[in-house]
């Protein structure tokens, strides 16, 4: 497995990070990131809504695994895909 924890949004290009997850791992990526529009960090390239970051992990290769988690109370997403 590969956990990003509060990574994805820090890279210019995400989605050569999640081609390498697929890479190297064997079941499954687990995502944790700011929601869109809850944290201002100059340093985020980006940040998604639970949609678009569904919309962006499953178009390199994974499948949403249940459902995405919002937590309000700490303004993160939470992802778990499988490699398909």
């Amino acid at each position: 497995s590969v956990f990003m924890g509060d990574v994805l949004e820090h890279f210019e290009f995400p989605r050569l990070a999640l081609k390498e997850a697929k890479r190297v791992l064997k079941l499954y990526l687990y995502v944790a990131t700011p929601r869109k529009g809850t944290d201002k960090d100059k340093f985020h390239y980006q940040e998604w809504t639970p949609e678009e970051l569904k919309e962006l992990v499953e178009s390199e290769g994974f499948v949403l695994d249940g459902a995405i988690l919002v937590v309000p109370e700490d303004k993160r997403i939470y992802g778990k895909f499988k490699k398909i």
